[in-house]
């Protein structure tokens, strides 16, 4: 309730301030939001939330504006609140918040905090009305992962270089920083795969450097894109040592992180097929604190997905995929993978609600907890509901 008070509080603020800022006719100020109610039951185990139960800590909001200056210069910001088990819990923070100047077509800057544009999906993932499933596949967009891409800080150019006949490359290039806090899902997946660690004490990040290019081919509908980003990081926790019997600092240097991600989309009339491949590539090494032995690993892994969704009216849309996830492509096993078949259906209830249903067949554990019982099994079920109101 403190936090719902919050970012009632923060939208009134927001109403008052656009109030007393001059607006001239060449001018356009726009307020959009959106909350949306979920709900998650599995058959067996538990994913992102009390799931073997059922449970209905699955809810997000957001309030974002925008200002238009007339003079290729715009500014916006969103708060952003979402609860998904014991993550986020409601707490508003600023997801994106940057300023704008388009010089040309082919040419504009942003600077402040701004979403990660790996994938398709990534920036638009908060708008639940633009795709039939609740859930993006998580082979490509893992849900623990989505604090990371929001409110990073950093710099940006971006632009449209029209190649004739030969269609338009959209392009987009970053640098910023990347905060993740100690209660954050990608923390919690971090001691979740690793149950020896105890406590995360710190994260650090080096500079973040991305590129995305999208290419509009002369197909028409036709989408394929690449994006990458390479980056340091590093985090510092207390792990339990079997030999000592007790818990040792330690610290855990990704020497290099290089992930990059291959799309692919087509839209024609009321189909849209899309496919992505995400490549990680990552060197580690590990020591506790005060002694000099490193333990090296090299991990590599290669998920992806096939989706496809159909509008069969105005009122009904459904689609389907099939996603790969997995932690180590030399470390498969249940434990270390996701096979999730989904069937998924979306009504458009009104022309600002939807509501949504969805099926996945899951085989393995990656990302996964045990249930209620501290049992886990390989062949599961997850179903979801979910509604959503955008304004």
């Amino acid at each position: 309730m403190r936090n719902l008070k919050l970012f009632l509080g923060c939208y009134l603020v927001l109403c008052l301030a656009l109030m007393v800022v001059p607006v001239s006719a060449d001018q356009d100020v726009a307020i959009h939001g959106f909350v949306s109610q979920g709900y998650m039951k599995s058959s067996d185990n538990n994913f992102l939330a009390d799931t073997d139960r059922g449970s209905f800590e699955f809810n997000e909001m957001g309030l974002n504006f925008s200002y238009d200056t007339g003079e290729n210069v715009k500014v916006g910001a969103q708060l952003f609140a979402r609860d998904l088990g014991d993550t986020g819990n409601d707490n508003v923070s600023v997801s994106w918040a940057y300023g704008d100047y388009k010089w040309r077509d082919w040419l504009g800057f942003r600077a402040g905090m701004m979403k990660l544009g790996t994938g398709l999906y990534n920036e638009t993932r908060d708008v639940d009305s633009l795709r039939s499933s609740i859930f993006l596949p998580q082979g490509v967009y893992n849900e623990w992962f989505r604090d990371v891409g929001q409110g990073t800080k950093g710099l940006a150019f971006y632009g449209n270089v029209p190649l004739g006949p030969g269609g338009t490359l959209k392009y987009d290039a970053k640098v910023f920083n990347v905060q993740i806090p100690l209660d954050s899902g990608s923390a919690k997946f971090i001691k979740m795969r690793n149950p020896a660690v105890g406590e995360i004490y710190s994260f650090d990040f080096d500079k973040v450097y991305m590129l995305t290019l999208n290419w509009l081919t002369p197909v028409e509908g036709l989408v394929a894109g690449v994006s990458g980003y390479s980056t340091k990081s590093k985090y510092q926790a207390n792990m339990y040592n079997p030999l000592a019997a007790a818990y040792v600092d330690v610290e855990i240097d990704n020497e290099y992180q290089r992930n990059y991600t291959y799309s692919l989309e087509y839209t024609y009339q009321n189909l849209t097929l899309s496919s992505e491949v995400l490549v990680t590539d990552r060197n580690t090494s590990s020591y506790a604190v005060g002694h000099p032995n490193n333990i090296y690993d090299k991990i590599i892994s290669t998920n992806y997905y096939f989706r496809a969704s159909y509008r069969f009216n105005d009122l009904f849309e459904a689609g389907a995929y099939y996603s790969y996830g997995t932690a180590d492509d030399d470390g498969s096993g249940p434990a270390n993978e996701l096979k999730d078949y989904c069937l998924s259906a979306k009504f458009d209830i009104t022309e600002n609600m939807v509501f949504k249903l969805e099926g996945h067949s899951m085989d393995g554990l990656y990302g996964v907890e045990p249930d209620n019982d501290g049992k886990m099994d390989d062949s599961w079920m997850l179903y979801a509901a979910k509604v959503s109101y955008t304004f």
